[in-house]
């Protein structure tokens, strides 16, 4: 699409210069160019140091420990239970085989990965047409929201196989609101795609935020809220779910019925719960570190989000003794306009704490 643009204005620059047309204008046009040019050199240089520095950690063997088991948003994974199964094997050993590490493959790569994407339609505003360098935390925050969207219309317990094929009404049902998902996400302007980075960064232009600006977790948070709410103005499948964030970490409970109930539907609607925290001022203090992995235990928890400023992940599990398993979207990758037919490919102190709560019961514990 920047090239069309290119190609245009070299255009009208050249149709100016045949009729002779004030040399003021031809210049500004000039400048345009140059602008874009710059823009692009920019964008490419930011997309080989951000490939340079976080692609290779993407390419990684992963090492678990054989010793103590790995966690996934509420689900629980043991290395050691992936044995070669055979004739003998008991049926309790089998239950075991399905909570081995192989099943947390599966899981992990049914999450989405959102990074950095190039070459997208311009944001509105300005002339980035990438937003390598700083869209990470909002990046982040996408993979957030793409997976409470996941558990609502798919369920925890559902999994991509890129070999399956939709050869029943349920797994066409899921394969549907799977495209669905992405498309929402779609890296474009588009109403199709209310939760674009484009439509975030709309959004952000309210509180004073410009395309190129970094974001903190917080005002994520509440981004995703406002995304949410507006897109349920077009499309009533958004009007299912609700975001609450928490002020000053506290979650009043009668804001949240009140929130997830309308006074002309007497239905729930499910709810995701964001808690901005601060954690410490440097680093995070190492107190909190238990908090943290516990709440990653628990199956209502989507994930947490937090980082520096250039540089957010998306904490999705952990393994004891070792790191966090995360998800990066600092790595950069090229645009697609056919977002519905592809295949869902140490943090700083601020982060997001994020539960989705699919009823009124387990909102009051």
């Amino acid at each position: 699409m920047n090239t069309d643009v290119g190609l245009f204005t070299k255009y009208k620059l050249s149709t100016f210069r045949n009729r002779g047309t004030n040399h003021n204008e031809a210049s500004g046009l000039e400048e345009d160019c140059d602008t874009l040019g710059e823009s692009k050199v920019k964008t490419k240089i930011f997309s080989i140091w951000n490939n340079m520095r976080h692609g290779w950690t993407v390419k990684m063997k992963t090492n678990f420990s054989k010793d103590s088991p790995v966690w996934l948003l509420g689900k629980c994974y043991h290395r050691k239970l992936s044995t070669v199964l055979n004739d003998s094997t008991s049926a309790v050993e089998a239950g075991e085989e399905a909570n081995g590490i192989n099943s947390f493959k599966s899981d992990f790569s049914s999450k989405f990965w959102l990074t950095y994407r190039r070459e997208f339609p311009i944001l509105n505003g300005s002339n980035f047409t990438s937003d390598c360098g700083w869209g990470c935390m909002l990046r982040s925050g996408q993979m957030l929201l793409a997976q409470a969207l996941a558990c609502h219309y798919l369920g925890r317990d559902w999994r991509w196989n890129e070999d399956q094929l939709p050869n029943s009404s349920k797994l066409f049902k899921e394969d549907c609101s799977h495209r669905k998902i992405i498309k929402w996400f779609g890296d474009n302007p588009s109403p199709n795609s209310p939760l674009s980075i484009h439509m975030l960064v709309s959004l952000g232009e309210a509180s004073g935020k410009r395309p190129g600006d970094w974001y903190g977790p917080g005002a994520v948070a509440h981004l995703l809220r406002e995304a949410v709410n507006f897109a349920a103005q077009d499309n009533n499948e958004f009007q299912h779910f609700s975001v609450y964030v928490a002020q000053d970490c506290a979650v009043y409970i009668q804001d949240v019925m009140d929130q997830c109930h309308d006074s002309w539907n007497t239905s729930w609607k499910a709810l995701i719960l964001l808690v901005p925290v601060r954690l410490g001022v440097e680093k995070m203090n190492s107190i909190y570190g238990s908090c943290l992995t516990a709440l990653l235990t628990m199956e209502c928890c989507i994930g947490i989000i937090g980082g520096r400023p250039k540089h957010a992940l998306y904490f999705v599990g952990f393994q004891v003794g070792t790191s966090n398993q995360g998800l990066c979207g600092d790595l950069k990758q090229d645009y697609s306009e056919d977002v519905d037919t592809q295949p869902p490919s140490n943090t700083s102190v601020p982060i997001d704490l994020a539960h989705p709560i699919s009823g009124p019961t387990s909102t009051a514990t």
